[in-house]
Parts: C-alpha cells; sequence; structure tokens
C-alpha cells in the first residue's frame, strides 16, 4: 500500500450550501497519494446524509458525525484521524488553489526541517465582484524570519507536519480565534515557511465565525497578542530594553489596527445569522477560482524561508 503523504482534515457544521462547492473542487483535485478526512458536528441540514453517500462511494477515506465542542475540537478530533505525512486544514465554505497547494505538498517533502507552512490571505464576501485586498502577513513573517519576532496568521492556508504535531501541540479548544493561536504558538517554537502565492479566499457568509463570534474575536486576540508578546520580551532579557519598546510600539499599532476592524467588522455585520444563504454561491465560488489562478499565475518567487 502507497504512503499518504497529505491528509485533507475538514471539519463541518450546518453548512451543506457552500460544503458541497468545497467538496466538489477538492474531490476533483485529491491525488492518489492523498486522503480527504472530514469531521462533522452532527449537522442536521442533510450534510450528515451527503456525506455518508461521498463515504459510501469511497470519495472520502475517513468520516464521523458526533456532537462536539466547537470548530477546534473537531480540527483535534481530524488531527489525530489524520495518517499523511503532512496535512492540509480545509474549511467548509472557503475557497482554495489546489495546483498551490501541490506546489506548498511538494515544497515540505523536499524539506523536512520545516513544521509549518502558511501563506497569505484575501477575502470574499457575498454580493462583491471580486476578493478584497490581500491580508499583510508576510511582512510579520519576514520580522519573525530575521528576528524571530512572534505573530498570528490565518489557519486557511495552514499545512502541517504531522510528526510536528508533537512539538506545537494540538489546537486550543478554549478560545474562538484557534488559528491564531495555533500560529502564535507555531511561531514561538516550529520553524515555518512561507508561500508568497494565494492558497485561500475566506468567504464571508452569515455562517461564517467571523460573523457569529466577532466581539469575542477581538477580545480573545488582545489576549493572545498580550500574553505572547510578554513571553517573548521575557526570553529575551538581554535586549529588554529594546522589546520594551518594539512591545509599546506593537500595543500602538495593535490598537490602530483594532479601531480599523472595527470598521470592517460592522461593515460585514449586516450578516446576522437570520440572512438567508446566497442563491449565487456557485457564483461566488466561480469568482474566488479565477480570482486565484489569475493572481498566482503572475507570481515567480514562491517560498520563503529560514536556510
Amino acid at each position: 500500500m502507497n504512503p499518504i503523504n497529505l491528509s485533507y482534515v475538514m471539519t463541518t457544521y450546518n453548512k451543506l450550501p457552500y460544503l458541497k462547492e468545497v467538496m466538489k473542487r477538492l474531490l476533483e483535485n485529491v491525488k492518489e497519494d492523498e486522503e480527504i478526512v472530514v469531521v462533522d458536528g452532527a449537522s442536521n441540514d442533510g450534510t450528515v446524509e451527503y456525506l455518508v453517500e461521498l463515504y459510501k462511494q469511497g470519495k472520502i477515506n475517513q468520516f464521523i458525525s458526533e456532537p462536539d465542542k466547537g470548530e477546534a475540537h473537531g480540527y483535534n478530533k481530524g488531527l489525530l484521524m489524520a495518517k499523511g505525512s503532512l496535512i492540509k486544514i480545509i474549511t467548509d465554505d472557503d475557497a482554495f488553489y489546489y495546483p498551490g497547494i501541490q506546489e506548498c505538498k511538494n515544497f515540505m517533502l523536499e524539506h523536512s526541517e520545516i513544521d509549518v507552512l502558511s501563506g497569505n490571505v484575501a477575502n470574499m464576501q457575498l454580493g462583491v465582484t471580486e476578493p478584497d485586498k490581500v491580508q499583510g502577513y508576510q511582512e510579520q513573517y519576514e520580522n519573525w524570519k530575521s528576528y524571530g519576532y512572534i505573530f498570528g496568521f490565518s489557519g486557511l492556508p495552514m499545512m502541517l507536519r504531522r510528526s510536528s504535531i508533537a512539538l506545537t501541540g494540538l489546537i486550543n479548544t478554549n478560545i474562538v480565534c484557534s488559528d491564531t493561536e495555533f500560529s502564535f504558538k507555531a511561531t514561538s517554537v516550529a520553524n515555518i515557511a512561507w508561500y508568497i502565492g494565494i492558497v485561500s479566499i475566506n468567504i464571508v457568509n452569515p455562517l461564517s465565525n467571523t460573523i457569529k463570534y466577532s466581539e469575542q474575536l477581538k477580545k480573545d486576540k488582545k489576549k493572545l497578542m498580550d500574553y505572547y508578546d510578554y513571553i517573548y520580551i521575557k526570553k529575551n532579557k538581554s535586549n529588554t530594553t529594546i522589546y520594551h519598546i518594539k512591545y509599546l510600539f506593537n500595543i500602538l499599532y495593535r490598537n490602530l489596527s483594532l479601531k480599523k476592524s472595527k470598521t470592517n467588522l460592522q461593515a460585514i455585520g449586516r450578516y446576522s445569522s437570520n440572512t438567508k444563504v446566497s442563491s449565487d454561491i456557485n457564483e461566488v465560488f466561480l469568482i474566488c477560482d479565477q480570482w486565484l489562478k489569475n493572481h498566482n499565475s503572475s507570481l515567480q518567487e514562491e517560498f520563503l524561508y529560514r536556510a
């Protein structure tokens, strides 16, 4: 039996219209040395029946459906179930660029010293004609690469080495912005590489965690940044003055960023839990597919990492 090089791990809960779009593209792109692991949180919107049928057809390699305590809990189940040497996180309502994922996979297989790989993210809102500008995590990665400065990034583009989970730990189930917490933790202990292309677009929709838990997300992120910044300063006692100055500038930047993010959250706050799902979900995914293809085709250098 051939080894599994990559496990796609997906969690889902009551997002069937979006899930079908994501799964359609995943099934079209999965390779022979890859597996699909799906963890459902006991959905009641037809998701279970849809996934059971795919599992019976052998299109999904591993599948469970049972109540859980949130997205992070579901992902932890999937991480422990995964058999691949690499793990790619897949969400049930966002767009992904699979040629880029294959490049990341090949890079990780060739560079066994890398624990975690991530990259930039674009955003797309229902009702608009193209994704918003890319979130600028790459500059923060450059600071980490040069100075070891801890930072947080989105979990959407992330790829993990399964053996490195013993180093990074599992995902924190006691916080809403679990990917941010994991990235802070990873950048404090692990070797990180960066893909300068974009392998994912966050499709902001009525069921997005950024909508349902927007206020808690802001509180959680501030706690995490304060905690991990402090730990970083404490670890570098020999340069305490320098890092305290950087810490104060970071707080100032953070407060300004929170003000900006508040405006953005208000802008997308029109999506409530009672908002009807758009009938143009397929069109949104098609727009994202084309945007990802166009954007990534213009790139030359692909990966940043510590030699």
